[in-house]
C-alpha cells in the first residue's frame, strides 16, 4: 500500500567504439558487468542514460523508439535486441519515455513490476551525426530486474506494531517501571 513515485537514477555512457565491450558506465546501479535494479518500495526506476564527452562525439537516435530496443532474456543465448522501426517497441518493461532535444539523454521507465522479475537485454543505438540520423552503433549491456514494488499490508504493519507496544508494556510492567 505504500509506495513511492518511481526512483530516479543516472548511467553515464561513454562509447569507446574500438574496445569490447564498446561502452563504460559509470552509475551505482552497474554492478558486475550489468544494470541491477533493485527499487527499495519505489515503484520503478526513470533511468537517464546521459552521453559523456567523447572524440568522435555521439548522440542517441533522433526518435525515442529508435535509440533503445530491449527485450527479457528467456534462454542464455539470447542477444540484446535490434533496432526496431520507431513505431514499434517490443517489451513494456524497459521503455523510452524522453529523449533530450540535443540527443544527448535519453530516459527509460522501468517499473519493475514483480512480475518481471528478470535478467534482460537492451542495445542503446548512437551515431556520430548531430541530427541523430543513421548509421547507428549498437551498445547492448544486460539489466536485471531483481524486485517489483513493495506493497506493505496495512493491518499487518498495524498488528506486529500493537504486538511490540504489548510486549514492551508487559516487561515495563514486570520490571516495575510503572511505579506501583
Amino acid at each position: 500500500m505504500f509506495k513511492s513515485a518511481a526512483k530516479p537514477v543516472e548511467v553515464k555512457v561513454t562509447v569507446l567504439p574500438d574496445q569490447t565491450p564498446n561502452y563504460q558506465f559509470d552509475s551505482p546501479i552497474w554492478q558486475n558487468g550489468k544494470l541491477v535494479f533493485q527499487n527499495d518500495g519505489h515503484d520503478g526506476f526513470y533511468v537517464s542514460f546521459v552521453l559523456q564527452q567523447t572524440t568522435p562525439q555521439y548522440y542517441f537516435a533522433n526518435q525515442m523508439n529508435a535509440a533503445i530496443s530491449a527485450k527479457k532474456i528467456v534462454t542464455p543465448a539470447d542477444e540484446c535486441p535490434d533496432q526496431l522501426p520507431a513505431n514499434q517497441y517490443p517489451w513494456s518493461q524497459f521503455k523510452p519515455f524522453s529523449l533530450s532535444t540535443d540527443l544527448k539523454t535519453l530516459v527509460v521507465h522501468d517499473p519493475n513490476a514483480k512480475e518481471q522479475e528478470c535478467q534482460f537485454g537492451f542495445s542503446l543505438f548512437v551515431t556520430t551525426n548531430q541530427d541523430g540520423s543513421g548509421p547507428y552503433t549498437k551498445v547492448d549491456p544486460i539489466g536485471d530486474n531483481q524486485n517489483g514494488p513493495v506493497h506493505l499490508n496495512l493491518l499487518a504493519v498495524t498488528v506486529t506494531v500493537l504486538v511490540i507496544a504489548a510486549v514492551a508494556a508487559f516487561v515495563c510492567y514486570e520490571f516495575g517501571l510503572f511505579g506501583g
